[in-house]
């Protein structure tokens, strides 16, 4: 097996074993990460980013299912012990668990040293069109009909990419003008050319969905938000097909209440998001590299000679 290291240069050629928001913050230079090459073929990755001089979280952790078992992530694993150095360090990886795949990482996790951590103020909660119809969201008094992204101006959606406002979320990977965004069905609103309220739903695959972004002014709050929600959710309902799954991250106390009165019962909402943790000790070197990531990564980019036939 050989190890190559991936940065903004290269990246678009391992968007296939990469997770959408890595593949972004490599790409602004903010993360890196390591592919694994055996058979002729790449087949793993792992991108990850400091979030403090201790603190690692790895973002991306994917092996391809063929090549699963066979050394590729304990591979991964051994390279990152590598490139942090020889101190110490505390490494993190969080996910949403809705998939066989996702339930492997945790085996996988769990195997190599890992221990879950559940932060009681961390959530991301699951659920289906069908539970989203059976909710409060959905009756008449609850929604409304706001303009949808498809109804937008090019400066409304550039005066979005440009807001500054605190809100409950981050703004959707690649901007609202993504074509991750779901258009026809995320909602904003505007006061002349200021945004006072949105909701952005994006898409992950033909399976999921995740409401990205929320964001309603203070003094609109007490009566836009449910209104947005249940506008997003009545466009959510007639486009999608019942087991379709809309991840809710819940930010903050309020948002997980929000979520909560209005999932209950037959409705009721999953909490999906887990955490693990390991503390990586100062390793020794390894035949391709030593040292600092930067000193990987410029020892390894030469050698990879990336093209797109690849």
């Amino acid at each position: 097996m050989e190890v190559y290291a991936l940065d903004a240069t290269n990246i678009d050629s391992f968007d296939f074993l990469v997770e959408p928001a890595a593949l972004l913050a490599v790409k602004k230079g903010e993360a890196y990460g390591f592919c694994v090459k055996t058979d002729d073929a790449h087949v793993g990755a792992l991108v990850g980013r400091f979030t403090d001089e201790h603190e690692y979280e790895i973002m991306s952790l994917f092996v391809l299912p063929e090549y699963r078992k066979q050394g590729v992530g304990e591979k991964l694993l051994e390279t990152l012990s590598s490139v942090l150095g020889d101190e110490s360090a505390d490494v993190s990886i969080s996910f949403a668990c809705l998939s066989d795949d996702e339930r492997e990482l945790m085996q996988f996790l769990e195997r190599n040293g890992f221990e879950e951590y559940r932060n009681p103020d961390s959530h991301i909660f699951a659920v289906t069109i069908e539970q989203i119809a059976k909710s409060e969201l959905l009756s008449e008094k609850k929604s409304a009909n706001y303009p949808c992204f498809n109804d937008l101006s090019e400066k409304q959606i550039e005066a979005l990419n440009k807001f500054t406002g605190e809100g409950f979320m981050p703004k959707p990977v690649g901007g609202f003008a993504s074509d991750r965004v779901e258009k026809d069905v995320s909602v904003a609103i505007f006061k002349g050319s200021k945004p006072v309220a949105y909701a952005v739903i994006e898409r992950e695959n033909d399976d999921l969905l995740v409401l990205s972004s929320l964001y309603v002014d203070e003094k609109q709050r007490s009566t836009a938000l449910i209104r947005l929600l249940g506008c997003c959710f009545v466009r959510l309902d007639d486009k999608y097909t019942e087991d379709t799954v809309l991840l809710l991250p819940a930010v903050n106390a309020d948002s997980e209440n929000l979520f909560d009165k209005f999932f209950e019962g037959e409705s009721g909402i999953e909490d999906v998001f887990y955490t693990y943790r390991k503390t990586f000790s100062g390793a020794d070197a390894v035949d391709y590299t030593s040292g600092s990531f930067s000193e990987f990564l410029d020892e390894q980019l030469d050698l990879l000679g990336v093209t797109e036939d690849e």
